[in-house]
């Protein structure tokens, strides 16, 4: 076979035409700091890289789920250490009024004091994390307590941590206590016209 200057031309043409189409590619890695472009540049590579993608966000979501969860059962924390706080305060002034030494204007001002303590727990049956009733169950969005009446439900406010990982954010048996200890009603709420 001759080679023949025109050949040479022509190799030395497709040669750099493919050398500045490689070029050109680099460039576009460089320029938009991926390799994969469009779809067509790798096809499993684009597979893999979607994947990883939703992985990504469903980390994102987790991580979302368990800062929001920590900071609904702060609140719940706090609630419950007020609730202990006032239980306390009503414990110490029952066992005061069971002395015996004290006169009837005592014993109304322990009476009266009890009944404000008493009013309190109502306010905090109703605490919120957010717009999100935290103690009325997986009923988030209606008021748990309210009139002498409750509400919420008893169901366990659930949420997903991880990849089949579910936790529950609430305590969910506060009826009883709220509706023991402040009264002793436990009606259903009337259907609302």
């Amino acid at each position: 076979m001759r080679i023949t200057n025109g050949m040479m031309v022509n190799n030395l043409k497709r040669d750099l035409n493919y050398n500045m189409i490689r070029l050109a590619e680099y460039q576009k890695y460089l320029s938009t700091g991926r390799i994969l472009n469009r779809p067509s540049d790798n096809p499993s590579g684009t597979v893999t890289s979607l994947r990883l993608r939703t992985t990504l966000k469903e980390g994102e979501q987790y991580l979302a789920n368990i800062n929001e969860a920590t900071s609904f059962m702060q609140t719940t924390d706090s609630a419950m250490n007020n609730i202990n706080e006032i239980i306390q305060k009503i414990r110490e002034l029952t066992v005061k009024a069971a002395t015996g030494t004290n006169d009837p204007d005592a014993h109304n001002a322990i009476a009266k004091e009890i009944n404000e303590l008493k009013d309190q727990l109502k306010i905090i049956a109703n605490t919120t994390y957010g717009s999100k009733y935290i103690f009325g169950g997986t009923n988030v969005t209606e008021i748990p307590y309210e009139n002498g009446m409750w509400y919420g439900n008893e169901d366990s406010l659930e949420v997903e941590i991880g990849v089949g990982v579910r936790t529950s954010l609430n305590v969910a048996e506060m009826k009883g206590f709220f509706m023991g200890r402040l009264n002793h009603q436990k009606r259903l709420r009337p259907p609302q016209a």
